[in-house]
């Protein structure tokens, strides 16, 4: 609903609202005891991942960016005078991407002693131009001494007020501008999307199709790690099942329900692991 995504204050630069619904719908806020989640575009997401649409159009395809950082200070702690001669991000952590916010700009080492390379941006007419951006252009990375190309884009970065976008490949899709966004009146700060159906970090465009063309139902969460819940398409009450596009929880597939609540990462494998299952039976 757009008056209600529109009368609540950003935030993390995103619109949200609550929400409710069977299963893990949503996010729980742990002080006002509510579920909530964020609002995304309205259009064909498979749609636009198949470039058959443009402009506005093309934010279908990306949903707020799960994987920016809450810590500041952290990510800016190079750009502090005393503590950033004493302490540099890139010689504790070579991996990690530094953003320069007031630069449009994003550095990142491979290893320790690899070189630095630079993720630009450049200013676009609006969001969706950004996100169309990022679509059919790709990501561009210049190292210190020469050009690295174009790299897919999996996520980009939005100033409404400076109308300023940054398109980024998967290796800086932590990169997280400050501040992010608090007004829709100023369109002072900065906004993160992601790319809905990345390969190396969700499921795959491929993947989308199946479960749309063989009537499985509607995906309702992606959680960013290769996880989605699914309303059962036969089901006439509402029923949310728990899927997974990882090769390792579906024995080497692309595809299979798993147990809501499990898990796979290094917990996973010895605690309540992802593993296959039958699609579960309608609620009653």
């Amino acid at each position: 609903n757009y008056n209600d995504c529109a009368n609540r204050w950003p935030y993390r630069g995103h619109a949200w609202c609550r929400v409710a619904g069977p299963g893990r719908c949503g996010f729980r806020s742990v002080v006002r005891g509510y579920r909530w989640d964020y609002c995304t575009f309205a259009g064909d997401a498979l749609g636009a991942m198949e470039r058959r649409f443009h402009g506005q159009q093309a934010l279908a395809a990306f949903i707020p960016n799960p994987h920016t950082s809450h810590h500041y200070y952290w990510h800016h702690m190079g750009q502090i005078p005393v503590l950033g001669a004493l302490l540099s991000p890139f010689d504790l952590i070579p991996t990690k991407a530094t953003v320069f916010p007031e630069l449009g700009l994003v550095l990142h080492k491979d290893w320790l002693f690899s070189e630095v390379e630079c993720v630009t941006g450049s200013t676009a007419e609006s969001m969706g131009t950004c996100a169309l951006r990022c679509l059919n252009q790709g990501a561009q990375v210049v190292g210190m001494t020469d050009s690295k190309g174009v790299q897919p884009c999996v996520a980009f970065a939005w100033n409404p007020k400076l109308r300023y976008c940054v398109t980024l490949p998967r290796k800086t899709i932590t990169a997280t501008f400050w501040p992010f966004m608090k007004k829709y009146t100023t369109g002072d700060g900065w906004q993160h999307f992601a790319y809905r159906y990345s390969e190396d970090h969700s499921c795959s465009l491929s993947t989308m199709r199946g479960i749309r063309d063989n009537g499985i139902g509607t995906v309702v969460r992606f959680k960013g790690n290769g996880h989605m819940y699914i309303r059962l398409r036969q089901c006439s009450k509402p029923t949310v099942a728990k899927a997974s596009c990882l090769a390792k929880d579906c024995g080497g597939g692309d595809f299979c329900f798993v147990p809501k609540h499990c898990h796979s990462g290094v917990g996973g494998k010895w605690v309540n692991a992802c593993r296959p299952i039958e699609q579960p039976p309608c609620a009653e």
